[in-house]
Order: C-alpha cells, then structure tokens, then sequence
C-alpha cells in the first residue's frame, strides 16, 4: 500500500498557478488577522487598495482569514447606513494594498540526462494593511508576505497556468538556462567516450 501511495502522489500534478497564489495570499493574510485579534477588533470595513489585477484574490482571501478568526467583515456593498442600530464607533477601516503578488517561471533544466524538462516556479506575496478608526487615525500597520518555489515538468505547463486571462498568472516566459546549451554536449561526450571504449576494448 505504501508504494502504492508514493506512487500516485509521484504522478499527481503540481498545484495550479492559481491555487499557489492563493496559498501564499492566504500566509500572508495570517499575520493581518493575528493583528486585529490582538486589538481586540471585532468589525472592519475592508478596502483593497491598488490597481494589482490580483486585488480580487486578495479580498477573497482576506475575508476567508478573518471571517475563519471571528472578525465581521463588511465592504463597500453592504456598508451599514449611517442611521441603523451598529454602533459606528466600534466600526474599523482595513486597507490592504498588495505590494508584490505575482508567479514567475525562472530556467529550465534536467534532473537526469535523458530525464524531462523542468522549470522553477517562484511564487511572492507581499501585503501591507492599516488599519484606521473612524476619524482616519491609523490604528496599525502591518506588512506581511509569504512565498513559495517549486519545480515543476515542462510538459505540464499548460496545464498549470490554465485558462486564466490575467497576465500575472501566467507567469511569464520561460528563462533561456545554460543547461539548454550544455546538455547536447555532455550527452555528445558522454556517448564518444561509450564508443572509444567499446572499440578499446575490442581492441585488446
């Protein structure tokens, strides 16, 4: 049963461009909510702040985190009116920017001679939030980030980036590596040196 296990979990696929970049989002919205639990806060007004195309995953991963502590969050859609029972003193503004979020592919090489391509994938999140009370005042601040490398098969590739229109997931080109230019030749090398033996030997 073990081998069998090992196995499969050797044959499964990578995780996907967008679930590492969740992962890490959601690392680095820990240290934020481990923040505003230690505050004492109990309600946030969530504002993303930037133009990242990612801004979306941010929030998503935000209210995940909070919401998983106990914290209410609210946004800009469902913002109680000034006159209902909430008590607006007690009502906090979290502004959360991602200053870095984004995938990069890095060089190809192989881990054998004959072995497949493979390629580095580097995965960073950076988040800075602060949080403000009702007067503007910043309360905190904080600045959290995660990351995250792998390698993963060439071959798969497609597979991994997905059928994602967002550029940042795509993670960009693959880097030319020297091990593209090197392998011909140790393979060439190492094949001459096969045949001068084999003939060597006959030879004697």
């Amino acid at each position: 049963m073990p081998v069998v296990v090992l196995t499969c979990a050797a044959l499964a696929l990578p995780v996907s461009n967008l679930e590492l970049a969740e992962q890490i989002v959601s690392e680095a919205c820990v240290s934020i909510s481990d923040s505003l639990v230690d505050s004492g806060v109990g309600t946030v007004m969530l504002e993303i702040a930037g133009d990242h195309p990612g801004n979306w995953l941010v929030e998503q991963c935000v209210k995940t985190e909070l919401g998983a502590r106990g914290l209410t969050v609210l946004t800009r859609e469902t913002r109680p009116a000034p006159d209902s029972s909430m008590d607006h003193a007690m009502l906090f503004d979290l502004v959360v920017r991602p200053m870095e979020l984004s995938i990069v592919f890095g060089g190809t090489s192989r881990s054998w001679l004959i072995g497949p391509k493979s390629v580095e994938r580097m995965a960073v999140c950076e988040l800075y939030s602060e949080l403000r009370d009702t007067g503007g005042t910043i309360c905190t601040t904080v600045r959290s980030s995660s990351s995250r490398s792998d390698r993963v098969p060439v071959d798969d590739l497609q597979s991994l980036r997905g059928s994602s229109d967002q550029v940042w997931l795509r993670g960009g080109e693959l880097q030319a590596s020297s091990g593209g230019i090197l392998e011909p030749l140790v393979v060439t090398g190492v094949v001459a040196s096969l045949i001068y033996l084999f003939y060597s030997s006959r030879a004697e």
